[in-house]
């Protein structure tokens, strides 16, 4: 049962847009490139979010940058490297290991479904970025929460419990929490910041809370098994924020266990960063970055709460009703046996950030993780905290400066061509844009200055350049002359086609080329003809707006000829010849022309009547309802397609002749209406399942 409900949730739950990230390193000397491992999340004219998510500086300093960012925009990508629109700020150019966010671009203004981060995976992630130049309606949930940095250590487990003090000699580093940094780092010329978590010490102490805006709590005292009594401290808060750092919490740390049931620390949140002209939250919108609650133990200590993250909001107005949730995870909770182990220590609260007052309406939540529970069996009062304590609230700063692109935008430089698409055999000019000087790449005929004049194009390929800026500088760039594709030509058409009434008409549609063509072609072929004469008998065949109507899908591949194949019924109608007409051909390719070629339908085997033809006329006036036919005609015959009479149910009143085809009928029959001036033949085709 369990696992069937596991399943349907898994099935239920709604989709969600994903935002990727690209760990991206060696940042060019102008601080406006950069390499990423993964360029295909990227395109050109992307925003982006640049950030730095942990403590590496390539340049050997006390001080790190760690959670500097800054919004750019991709000018063009080459080899798997981003160049970049605007300079990257200090900081983060300095960092040697930086992450790309891809943003979020909304197109009709509205998001409507779920959206969350690609989880933190070490190098990257954890960041949801969205970018809107409008009003952003939000009506979905946007959420962080435990996408920020995890546990990388195992839950601390040790043999025994007989160590009495933190330096004894058999007692390993604890299960600590992870985080941007290890130890104590200074990210600012007055701040210190200890971000990871410490796990918990011997006899089951419980893991610290994660830091984050709030500090973490400490975890529980070790077992009362135990005379001595040792807890995991929490860690201070990090300095205030202002903007400038874009942080994920810590997470949890692992609780001490000598029964390998220690309980592992919460994750933590990561960020959501939102950039709009106004910003309007629908009831019921939660933007969170919570972190994650520490893992429950049994017979061991308990993890703690994992530090909330940071939710940003860069806009000119908020309305609306909904939540901003930063809130620390709670500490797990012990059950053991006979003694009270430690439990969790809660995670600290996170930030919220924005650029404008925000209205009552707008909820925002930054409170810390509540400690866990010790629980024993035997143990009176065993709902204690043993020492465990919540972590503390988060920050809420309404006064940050919104971004602005750095004043040092890259100097623009870039290559042009005189045609975007050239006949094969021609030349194409190529020139630079903003450089000072530029060096080719390839066997280019100079012209004059920097314009250059390629060799005769018979292929489409890219031509190289690196461009020198005023600024010192550099750039390389590059540029793809397209030859344009012989033009190809399709014929479709439709064989002329004879039968007689009640026999199946095989109709085939003809699809041919003078050559191979160089890529796959498929399209969709439409074919009407007169709905009197040729009757639908599959699905693929219709009667809409006085036509049978057959849609003949066809691809064409390695091959210059297809044929597609449908059937219909022939009938006696009122004309003994009519077109088959190839009305539109619709092409995967534009480009290609098409040529039509119309078909004829021949009725063969038509009666004589009086030396007329045996077809239809425009009277007398019937109508037909399922099987119900009433007709003011004064006499109607039903035959089958050789003419012989059929059995039927009639009944005559004020408005007419009325009568019921037999219901055991089916297939193909004849219904005639004369009278003594016309006469009307009337194909019906009958199915007995489902009647008329």
């Amino acid at each position: 049962m369990a696992l069937l409900l596991l399943l349907k949730l898994l099935v239920t739950e709604d989709p969600a847009e994903v935002i990727h990230s690209s760990w991206a390193w060696d940042i060019d000397a102008c601080s406006s490139s950069l390499q990423v491992r993964r360029p295909e999340l990227f395109d050109h004219g992307n925003r982006v979010l640049v950030h730095v998510p942990v403590c590496r500086h390539r340049v050997a300093s006390d001080r790190h940058a760690v959670g500097a960012w800054s919004w750019n925009v991709i000018d063009t990508i080459i080899a798997g490297r981003l160049f970049l629109r605007y300079q990257l700020p200090t900081d983060v150019a300095a960092a040697e290991h930086v992450q790309v966010v891809r943003a979020m671009e909304p197109r009709n203004k509205i998001i409507d479904q779920r959206v969350v981060p690609q989880p933190w995976n070490g190098y990257d992630g954890g960041v949801v970025a969205i970018w809107s130049d409008d009003t952003l309606t939000i009506d979905a949930p946007i959420t962080a929460s435990g996408k920020g940095y995890f546990q990388l250590v195992r839950s601390w487990n040790t043999a025994d419990t007989l160590a009495r003090s933190f330096g004894d000699s058999t007692i390993s580093e604890p299960g600590s929490g992870g985080s941007a940094c290890p130890g104590w780092r200074q990210i600012d010329t007055a701040s210190m910041w200890l971000a990871e978590t410490i796990g918990g010490k011997p006899h089951n102490a419980g893991g610290a809370g994660g830091t984050s805006a709030g500090a973490g709590g400490q975890g529980g005292k070790s077992s009362t098994a135990f005379a001595d009594v040792f807890v995991a401290s929490g860690r201070p808060r990090r300095p205030s924020d202002d903007g400038s750092r874009l942080l994920f919490g810590s997470s949890g740390a692992s609780g001490h266990g000598n029964d390998l049931d220690a309980g592992r620390g919460g994750s933590a949140g990561g960020a959501v960063v939102i950039r709009t002209r106004h910003l309007r939250l629908n009831r019921g919108s939660n933007i969170s970055a919570d972190g994650i609650n520490g893992r429950d133990a049994r017979h061991d200590a308990a993890g703690g709460g994992g530090g909330a993250g940071t939710i940003m909001i860069d806009a000119l107005t908020v309305d609306g009703d909904g939540l901003l949730s930063v809130r620390g995870g709670h500490g797990g909770s012990t059950h053991s046996t006979l003694f009270l182990s430690g439990p969790g220590g809660g995670g600290g609260g996170g930030s919220i950030l924005t650029t404008v007052s925000l209205p009552s309406t707008v909820r925002c939540a930054v409170d810390g993780g509540s400690a866990g529970d010790a629980h024993a069996q035997y143990v009176a009062d065993s709902t204690l905290r043993h020492a465990a304590q919540q972590g503390s609230a988060g920050t809420l700063n309404t006064a940050i400066p919104s971004w602005q692109p750095s004043a040092a935008r890259v100097q623009h430089m870039r290559l042009r061509r005189s045609d975007s698409v050239v006949p094969a055999g021609s030349q194409a000019i190529l020139w630079s844009e903003g450089a000072e000087r530029t060096l080719w790449l390839d066997d280019l005929e100079s012209i004059a200055g920097d314009s250059v004049r390629t060799q005769p194009v018979e292929a489409g390929r890219w031509y190289r350049a690196r461009m020198f800026g005023k600024d010192g500088c550099t750039r390389v760039d590059s540029i793809f002359v397209r030859v344009m594709p012989a033009s190809t030509a399709l014929i479709v058409s439709i064989g002329d086609l004879r039968a007689r009434a009640g026999d199946s008409v095989d109709v085939y549609l003809n699809v041919r080329t003078a050559s191979i063509p160089a890529r796959p072609i498929e399209g969709v072929a439409y074919v009407s003809t007169h709905p009197n004469l040729l009757l639908p008998i599959g699905a693929a065949a219709t009667v809409s707006r006085g036509r049978t109507r057959i849609q003949f899908p066809f691809r064409l591949g390695a091959t210059t000829a297809t044929y597609r194949r449908d059937q219909l019924q022939a009938a006696l109608g009122d004309s003994s010849s009519v077109q088959l007409s190839i009305d539109s051909v619709r092409l995967s390719d534009a480009s290609i022309t098409v040529q039509r070629r119309h078909g004829r339908f021949t009725l063969d085997g038509i009666c004589q009547l009086d030396g007329r033809r045996r077809l239809f006329s425009n009277t007398p006036v019937y109508s037909i309802r399922g099987r119900s036919v009433t007709t003011m005609a004064a006499e109607v015959l039903i035959s089958d397609v050789l003419g012989r009479p059929l059995a039927q149910y009639r009944s005559i009143d004020g408005k007419g002749l009325t009568f019921t085809i037999n219901p055991e009928l089916d297939g193909l029959v004849f219904v005639v209406f004369y009278d003594e001036t016309s006469l009307l033949t009337v194909p019906l085709w009958l199915q007995r399942a489902s009647g008329l």
